[in-house]
């Protein structure tokens, strides 16, 4: 009997010392992709004062959203004298970088203006309706290596609550699951969010203005990220792109039926159009 219970307590160490063993493995594992407080995340943004209440509103939030993220070292926002001050909660907050422009930003202007500025930085960027909790962590947890050989285009969460969409006009799929939802692209969702190393895509200076002479449109305009990845992918074919949609709550906000007369104008026409 003693040495029948004697074995059964030899298998159950042996079982506890492979568990603890194989847990501690995937705790160091799993460590070299934790949040890492050094690394710099810079997220570049634009803000404008639309005369629709409702809308203005919805740009405040999301300008609140990035000053507040403990994940963001810097807020950079690229703003016209005509829409100064900005919010006091962003215009006093340390996080904030104002930077003065002369017209409203086009894509290539987001690229520019962080290989100008933020050569070492992960960047994030974005249009000034985006809303981020704190998932957007997910761009401290990766390695080096793989940050630097990737761009990150995100697709949009959404608050579906199943009714009209408000803004094509069409009815949303009663079957689909209410709440705040993903909605990958194509199918719903488009990129909402970008995110790069400045260094891997601006040290070609002949590449860099080619890149930004045909980005010569602002952000929200249809078919603007495909055209974004086309380009990227037409200068650095080996660039691997990622949509983290599952990782990365971007919750695009736009209830306002305010929009500008330049959104229906497509720029991904002609075959210069990429899908992750």
């Amino acid at each position: 009997m003693t040495t029948v219970l004697k074995q059964r307590w030899s298998v159950v160490l042996l079982t506890t010392l492979f568990i603890v063993s194989f847990s501690t493995l995937y705790c160091i594992s799993s460590y070299r992709n934790a949040f890492r407080s050094k690394v710099e995340i810079a997220f570049v943004t634009s803000y404008f004062r639309p005369e629709d209440a409702q809308r203005s509103g919805e740009i405040n939030v999301c300008l609140a959203s990035l000053v507040s993220n403990f994940f963001i070292k810097k807020v950079h926002v690229l703003v016209e004298a005509k829409d100064l001050p900005l919010p006091s909660f962003a215009s006093h907050h340390p996080k904030t970088k104002e930077v003065l422009i002369a017209s409203r930003p086009l894509m290539g202007d987001f690229i520019q203006y962080s290989c100008d500025h933020l050569m070492d930085h992960r960047v994030i960027f974005a249009n000034a309706d985006i809303f981020y909790d704190s998932t957007l962590e997910y761009f401290a947890t990766i390695s080096d290596e793989d940050f630097d050989a990737t761009f990150f285009a995100v697709s949009r969460w959404w608050f579906d609550d199943g009714g009209d969409d408000g803004i094509l006009g069409t009815t949303l799929d009663p079957k689909r699951r209410k709440g705040l939802t993903p909605y990958p692209y194509p199918q719903w969702g488009s990129y909402d969010t970008f995110a790069f190393r400045p260094r891997v895509i601006c040290e070609d200076k002949a590449k860099l203005k080619d890149m930004v002479e045909s980005l010569n449109y602002t952000l929200g305009v249809l078919g603007a990220e495909n055209r974004l990845l086309y380009e990227v992918k037409r200068q650095y074919p080996e660039m691997r792109f990622e949509n983290p949609y599952k990782n990365v709550v971007a919750i695009h906000i736009h209830q306002s039926t305010f929009r500008s007369a330049a959104w229906a104008g497509r720029v991904d026409l002609d075959g210069k159009s990429v899908v992750i």
